[in-house]
């Protein structure tokens, strides 16, 4: 199943035009598994969904889903804000995603987070994980306040959503292919003998993340008194919204 899609992948055309910006972050998805842009989004509307984001999370008739004590999630947060949907709708970050998939079948949503200090907390994604290893899956998160390393920053391996790296990084560290889920022992071996370094996204208030999640990643946990806030374009392209997810959004 995962050559099958990966040569569906291949051979599909690109079914959108776009321009040599554009173009230059769907090179850099497909060489490095993401790329940042800074001052994306005005920091004023940041600040409004955040106030949106607090008064949502206190509101009973919404649905919220908590993975842990740290974690509060609003799936499908667009439909319960203009602006997050200003973000859900924003045409650049669709056409890069679009290009980088191939396809104009797509099912989305998006999902707002808080992400808060507690003792012990694994940060976003509890954990190192690639979302799937059959496919590409694209991505795009937004930070709603200023993150420094100590509060809860983007990480990811850098070149590790590529097809070959898949197969070989599980082998390196003797885990089923199928297996999603990475220690950060794990992750410690895998950088000291191939990726060298982990890719760490400190970065201000509006900026932007495009990134195949197929690579490893995760949000580091939280060390200091802070909480970040965050936008995430999920996607799903030639597929349904899963399950588990759909039940959990509004």
């Amino acid at each position: 199943m995962i050559l099958l899609n990966s040569l569906k992948y291949f051979f599909r055309p690109i079914s959108i035009s776009f321009n040599e910006s554009e173009k230059k972050i769907v090179n850099e998805i497909q060489k490095n598994g993401f790329f940042m842009i800074e001052n994306f989004f005005d920091k004023n509307l940041c600040k409004e969904i955040i106030n949106k984001i607090d008064l949502l999370l206190n509101d009973e008739n919404i649905k919220i889903h908590r993975p842990s004590a740290s974690d509060e999630r609003i799936f499908g947060s667009e439909k319960l804000d203009r602006n997050i949907m200003r973000f859900h709708e924003d045409e650049t970050i669709n056409k890069v995603l679009i290009s980088y998939e191939k396809s104009n079948e797509v099912n989305s949503l998006t999902l707002a987070s808080k992400l808060s200090y507690k003792k012990g907390n694994l940060g976003s994604g509890e954990g190192w994980h690639r979302d799937r290893v059959d496919k590409i899956q694209s991505k795009a998160i937004l930070y709603l306040n200023d993150v420094e390393p100590e509060g809860g920053t983007f990480q990811y391996l850098k070149g590790s959503h590529k097809l070959k790296n898949v197969f070989l990084d599980n082998i390196k560290i003797k885990k089923n292919l199928t297996d999603t889920r990475f220690s950060c022992d794990e992750v410690d071996i895998l950088v000291k003998k191939k990726y060298k370094k982990i890719q760490n996204f400190s970065s201000k208030a509006g900026s932007i993340v495009f990134f195949d999640s197929r690579g490893i990643h995760r949000g580091s946990p939280i060390s200091k008194n802070f909480s970040r806030y965050a936008l995430t374009l999920y996607t799903w392209f030639n597929q349904d919204i899963p399950f588990h997810i759909k039940e959990n959004s509004n």
